[in-house]
């Protein structure tokens, strides 16, 4: 009977560093391959390259490396790979949260500074070696959805489909509207930290935060510009943009708002976009049922061909079309241009919190506007899949 083929295995630099110990304290190769579960022939490889293992091991330590690692492979381009991790470890010193997007953004932007001929895309798994060979992991710095209602929402599906054949509706005139909160200056809710650290404190979140209300059409091809519900009054800096500002205490929508909204904005652009007139076709905007929006019946009545449809309760995680990714595609478009802009604006000296503090709330708004602008119209229309099967 043949002997099974033994599972190859490969022992961690601290597994080698402890070999090499056990061959100096006269443990013989045969011991050590039956306690490390290797080949013969491994420990006498480990024997044979001590010197360089246990140089490299030292190098690592130095620079608060894992031993982990279970290669000795170096980055290919040692120099930026060595100025990303003086950098990372300056801000982590001064215990501000760097997150995996800033750090690729900030090697990016190491690259660029250094001429290098070389493609640099700062990956995914560039990401994941980079952390391997520094040992480096995540850790949080220290809302419930509700209860889906399947039932209703299948329900809801089928009779929204009987209006839309009933009305002879088409995907160009059907729209849904939904509204989030943007805290547009806070930073990562996680950091990158060394093996070492135990936690990652940092600083206070930024209660610096507007309500964006995007607006869509079910084919993709028409996008409203954003509602923005911010606590400053003084908005001259917004004429020029192309973007809906309204002043609230608290940055919330209420009823008095999106009123104005759709009357003001909604209606006209949607009859603009169409080449529509007063008598020409039937409009369809979907919303949720939020205490923040006004009665169908209230805004019926502005225009004979608009039509208001609310969605039941509960159900807006499942079918409402805004929430199925484009919310979400919009904020990560801004948050890594966000992230972009404190790379570009960072040096050594200069704080990330104070770069933040800084920040021009103009400069925040055309975020925004370059983010919705980015969200792909392959994204829109997805969104309706599930509501219009």
């Amino acid at each position: 009977m043949m002997n099974k083929k033994r599972k190859r295995k490969v022992l961690s630099l601290r597994d080698k560093l402890d070999v090499i110990l056990s061959i100096h304290n006269g443990d013989s190769g045969k011991y050590l391959s039956l306690k490390y579960g290797v080949g013969t022939s491994t420990i006498s490889d480990i024997k044979k390259n001590s010197s360089k293992i246990i140089d490299y091991s030292t190098r690592l330590c130095e620079n608060d490396g894992n031993l982990s690692r279970k290669i000795m492979k170096e980055s290919t381009n040692p120099g930026m790979d060595q100025a990303v991790f003086k950098w990372f470890m300056q801000k982590r010193s001064t215990g501000q949260p760097i997150s995996g997007s800033l750090l690729r953004e900030k090697a990016k932007s190491i690259h660029e500074l250094s001429n290098c001929v070389t493609h640099f895309q700062a990956s995914c798994g560039w990401l994941q070696r980079f952390k391997s060979r520094h040992g480096i992991r995540s850790l949080r710095i220290c809302g419930d959805k509700l209860s889906a209602d399947v039932k209703a929402s299948n329900s809801f599906v089928d009779t929204l489909h009987d209006i839309i054949n009933k009305n002879k509706y088409t995907k160009e005139f059907i729209y849904n509207a939904d509204e989030t909160r943007l805290d547009y200056k806070a930073l990562p809710s996680k950091s990158l930290v060394l093996r070492n650290e135990s936690a990652a404190p940092g600083f206070k979140t930024s209660k610096e935060s507007v309500t964006v209300l995007v607006c869509a059409n079910a084919s993709g091809t028409h996008r409203l510009p954003l509602l923005v519900i911010g606590k400053s009054k003084n908005h001259k800096i917004l004429n020029s943009m192309p973007i809906v500002y309204k002043y609230a205490r608290k940055a919330w929508i209420n009823k008095k708002i999106f009123t104005e909204w759709y009357k003001e904005t909604f209606v006209p652009q949607v009859k603009q976009f169409h080449g529509l007139n007063d008598n020409q076709g039937n409009v369809l905007l979907l919303l949720d049922n939020a205490p923040c929006h006004p009665p169908a019946s209230t805004l019926n009545i502005i225009h004979n061909s608009f039509t208001i449809k609310y969605l039941p309760p509960n159900v807006t995680a499942i079918i409402q079309p805004m929430d199925q990714g484009v919310i979400e595609n919009f904020k990560r478009i801004y948050r890594r241009d966000f992230l972009r802009y404190i790379i570009l604006e960072d040096d050594y000296q200069d704080s990330i919190r104070s770069i933040i503090k800084n920040l021009k709330l103009n400069t925040c708004y055309q975020m925004m506007i370059d983010a919705w602008n980015r969200v792909d119209n392959n994204t829109l229309e997805r969104s309706w899949n599930k509501i219009l099967k």
